[in-house]
């Protein structure tokens, strides 16, 4: 029978207790780099890198445009001219104010440097750039701390965990209740392995 990631996961950390000095400094922070490494490559195709939370719901205004220019096309197939007339009249008063939203707004847009999608959370690039970690011991065991520590950067963080201004939901730093997806965990596993396996091997 097949054992669970997870399963494994908590039979190598069980494990990995009894090396607690092979996860020193350089070990701690390759796994620091690696997960925020996949982080960023999980964000920049629009995905959370939190389980279960999957691909980052599109922007505001590109999904109303595509829904208002959907219902140009229908109203053009069919109707009378006279009523069609004030319809796509309307219709064209809310594509106009549709396409003022974000991202379409934005000097980054305008350029080429920013699309509707993927959904990567990247415009000047500050945000993402200011993700970082820490490592250091604490009750006698390596610590890794992943995230965003610049005040400023933190409330955008909360920002899209919380859907600010009228925005859809897209976290991506795991709460205590969460966890990062399996390929991330997976990563992890993969370090502390061999961690466990080098100091086994100086243990004799």
């Amino acid at each position: 029978m097949a054992k669970k990631v997870d399963d494994i996961y908590k039979d190598l950390y069980a494990y990995l207790k009894k090396f607690q000095d092979a996860v020193d400094d350089r070990t701690a922070a390759e796994i620091a780099y690696t997960v925020k490494q996949r982080m960023l490559n999980f964000i920049s195709k629009g995905i959370s890198p939190i389980e279960g939370v999957g691909r980052f719901p599109e922007y505001k205004a590109p999904k109303d445009l595509r829904g208002i220019q959907n219902s140009i096309r229908a109203a053009r197939a069919s109707g009378s001219a006279g009523r069609n007339k004030a319809v796509l009249g309307r219709l064209a008063q809310k594509k106009s104010s549709a396409k003022r939203g974000y991202p379409y707004s934005t000097e980054e847009y305008k350029k080429g440097e920013k699309k509707a999608r993927p959904v990567n959370l990247w415009l000047t690039g500050k945000f993402l750039t200011s993700l970082t970690y820490g490592v250091g011991k604490a009750g006698g065991a390596m610590r890794i701390a992943i995230g965003f520590f610049d005040p400023k950067e933190a409330i955008k963080e909360k920002g899209h965990r919380e859907g600010a201004n009228g925005q859809a939901k897209r976290p991506i730093i795991p709460r205590p209740s969460e966890r990062f997806n399996q390929t991330i965990r997976l990563d992890i596993m993969r370090l502390l392995k061999d961690a466990v396996r080098k100091a086994t091997k100086r243990a004799g």
